[in-house]
């Protein structure tokens, strides 16, 4: 079992899941106030998925030039790829002439920067980036997908596709990305800068959604929405208590 300043991981994937951890940080909150609004509305919804379209992108590029490196070799399997997803969710949304419509933000271009300068250091590096951005839609996407069907009051899943990742064999699909990882044979040092690299990764993901502008009606309406949700909690509770209050004195 490995050993890092005391605390032992049962294996690599684990162990870069945990000390990405430290991340957290009160300043979070507000990125993910800033991700609801931002997905309240169809129009910054589509900015972020172009941004996020040029990174999966960028990285699925690389790991076709590497894919015969011994760290990104069959890591990543032919369904998990998901630039054909987010172009085909682009093309809802933007219609048939998408592609000459959309451009990257300066921190998406940022982003993709990174992962090809990461990927001519060094391809192992990858590994970061498959951990996060393939974790997210695995573990979440179908979370996601529910949450932003309602939030942009879509009628079906039509646009959302990305987050189609093989449904009924995502829990099975996860554990065999996570397999994938652990067999590979990593020194301690480079997964010691694989680890860096991700919490530098979580950083590149702030910023794109950072870099968008929700106006305060979005804000507010995130607000209104949580504070109608607070209120129907508080009355299902208060009808749960009547109802055992009830239940224990005709007892």
């Amino acid at each position: 079992m490995p050993t890092t300043a005391g605390m032992s991981y049962p294996n690599f994937s684990t162990e870069l899941y945990e000390r990405s951890l430290v991340l957290q940080h009160p300043s979070d909150r507000l990125v993910n106030l800033r991700f609801s609004a931002i997905f309240s509305y169809t129009d910054m919804f589509v900015d972020v998925l172009t941004d996020f379209y040029f990174i999966f992108k960028t990285l699925e590029e690389k790991l076709e030039t590497y894919k015969d490196h011994p760290c990104v070799k069959g890591v990543v399997t032919d369904n998990m790829l998901r630039t054909p997803a987010f172009e085909q969710d682009l093309r809802h949304f933007l219609g048939e002439k998408w592609q000459g419509s959309i451009q990257p933000s300066p921190m998406a271009v940022a982003y993709c920067d990174r992962i090809n300068k990461v990927a001519k250091t060094d391809p192992s590096l990858l590994l970061a980036y498959i951990h996060t951005l393939y974790m997210v839609l695995l573990e979440d996407g179908e979370v996601i997908t529910q949450i932003l069907r309602a939030a942009l009051a879509l009628p079906d899943e039509k646009g959302l596709s990305v987050f189609h990742m093989d449904r009924r064999q995502r829990p099975s699909s996860l554990r065999a990305l996570l397999e994938r990882i652990n067999k590979l044979h990593i020194t301690r040092p480079m997964k010691e800068m694989i680890i860096e690299e991700k919490q530098l990764c979580f950083g590149l993901n702030n910023s794109v959604f950072t870099n968008a502008k929700p106006s305060w009606r979005a804000y507010y309406r995130v607000f209104k929405i949580t504070a109608v949700f607070a209120v129907v909690v508080s009355l299902v509770v208060v009808a749960v208590r009547r109802g055992s209050l009830s239940s224990s004195e005709r007892s």
